[in-house]
């Protein structure tokens, strides 16, 4: 499987679907310009089958945004030079985009575009429109804290797996790490065994159904929610030390403001060595975060207070719900605030 890198999302390709589309490379060498290329396949709705024509579309990049990639194919300006180069009547370019008929057989030279093979790395992406898009490291670790209990998901061995597990952060200097533990006997366990196992874990806060007769105008109803996802590669823990450690540390978080708290040292021996023969114990070093708090923040104000209102009446999950909303709009006033007194 390769991957062709774009801005913000991805397209997925097996090395035989990927075409020579006879450009100049040149188009495609890497330069100090500020658009980035990708590539999309146009396919019809109807049969799946390709109908020949490749998109290639280039989007600008603030160049205060880190690459988390290391390169990307840069191009420079927004493919003027591709459209006086190629020489087809079915050619087409309208808002930075090049669309171009071509070939049915299709292998495209890693020279012309930056392509990695998928065992490289987790280069997924949520869909976040941007009036939803958390980007504080800070927030993303504390949502992580307060809502341990997450879906881990690998696709290793080709088929996806998950399992539902509580992972605990830990900031090791300028590093950030998921441990947990899961049943010897889990199959997701096999793929946490192979080399620098690709992983994501799915943090999901309060999340509720809002419903459109709540709006002042005509629409659709939807779900609000939050949630946080966590990129990186998985390692298993061996060290004995270490697992106890990882333990210990869990049994005295959770129990914790029990009425009658249950100690380690409480727990016969016999029964404890059996207990961690049974686990797997992982760490997961986290190399890309994203974050989506989709709070009605597309909505007007009027829409989101009403909004908040019903919320407020709901279940526990809704109230938490119209409560992040609180916030945002709080955050968003005090921001009015400071704005005008500033001027």
């Amino acid at each position: 499987m390769v991957r062709l890198f774009g801005v913000g999302k991805e397209v997925f390709y097996r090395p035989q679907e990927i075409a020579d589309l006879d450009l100049d490379p040149q188009l495609f060498q890497q330069l100090p310009g500020k658009a980035l290329a990708r590539i999309l396949a146009h396919r019809d709705s109807a049969t799946g089958k390709r109908p020949g024509l490749l998109r290639v579309q280039t989007m600008q990049q603030d160049s205060s945004i880190a690459d988390p990639y290391g390169s990307y194919p840069i191009i420079e300006n927004a493919f003027v030079s591709a459209k006086n180069k190629i020489h087809d009547a079915h050619a087409s370019f309208e808002n930075h985009e090049l669309t171009l008929p071509i070939p049915t057989k299709l292998p495209l030279a890693e020279s012309c575009l930056h392509a990695t093979m998928g065992k490289k790395g987790v280069n997924a992406r949520m869909y976040t429109p941007a009036h939803f898009e958390v980007t504080q490291r800070d927030e993303m670790v504390a949502f992580m804290q307060q809502h341990p209990f997450s879906l881990l998901i690998s696709a290793g061995g080709g088929e996806p797996e998950a399992t539902h597990i509580p992972l605990e952060v830990e900031q090791r200097g300028e590093e950030l790490y998921l441990t947990g533990h899961i049943a010897r006997n889990n199959s997701i366990g096999d793929m946490l065994e192979q080399a620098e196992a690709s992983v994501l874990a799915v943090f999901q806060g309060a999340h509720a159904y809002i419903s459109s007769s709540w709006y002042s105008q005509p629409n659709v109803p939807t779900w609000n929610y939050m949630a946080v996802h966590a990129y990186g590669h998985a390692r298993i823990v061996r060290e004995q030390a270490k697992i106890t450690e990882m333990m210990q540390a869990l049994l005295i978080k959770y129990e914790q403001g029990q009425a009658a708290p249950v100690k380690w040292d409480a727990v016969p021996e016999k029964l404890m060595d059996g207990l961690l023969k049974g686990i797997t114990c992982f760490e997961i070093k986290v190399e890309r975060m994203e974050a989506k708090y989709k709070l009605s923040q597309n909505r007007s104000q009027q829409d989101r207070l009403a909004i908040i209102s019903r919320l407020e009446t709901g279940s526990e999950g809704d109230r938490e719900v119209a409560e992040a909303m609180r916030m945002i709009e709080q955050a968003q006033a005090n921001r009015v605030f400071v704005t005008k007194t500033s001027q």
